[in-house]
């Protein structure tokens, strides 16, 4: 079953922002319905988009903060605050706890209701991050070998 994503919202950004054509990005909608992927994860594998300006489009329209989540050991115990399938479905890495504050680095447009779902079942201040999915990916790929970035099916 294919998860429902807001990738919509990443779509029609990187439109608005010129780096994406309308022909591209239909070409890679069908490619992420037809491969069960999401549509981050259909322009990264077609290279229609450059993942600096994936990353420059969320950090200009999502007015976050960029965080180099390569420079963090993830600790497996964060899973704990947000289920590796739901880090998987909105690209979510949890980075740290400091006090009561969860910092999670994100690599795809993430609507304003997944953080709120994630501090209230965490009873943690949410502090997102931008980051890159190619961080996003090593990082789940070094906590289990083989890992995809979909959620396992259920």
């Amino acid at each position: 079953m294919k998860s429902e994503t807001t990738t919509g919202g990443l779509k029609e950004l990187l439109i608005q922002e010129g780096h994406l054509d309308e022909e591209s990005a239909e070409h890679a909608t069908e490619r992420a319905e037809k491969d069960n992927e999401t549509f981050l994860e259909a322009i990264m594998g077609l290279g229609f988009v450059a993942e600096t300006d994936i990353v420059r489009t969320l950090l200009k329209n999502m007015s976050l903060p960029y965080i180099d989540a390569s420079r963090y050991y993830i600790n497996k115990e964060l899973f704990k605050h947000i289920s590796m399938d739901m880090a998987k479905k909105y690209k979510i890495l949890p980075l740290d706890v400091i006090g009561n504050t969860f910092i999670v680095g994100i690599c795809d447009y993430v609507e304003k209701s997944v953080i709120d779902t994630i501090r209230k079942s965490t009873g943690l201040r949410v502090q997102p991050y931008i980051t890159s999915f190619s961080v996003f990916m090593s990082s789940l790929r070094a906590l289990n070998p083989g890992t995809t970035s979909q959620p396992d099916n259920e």
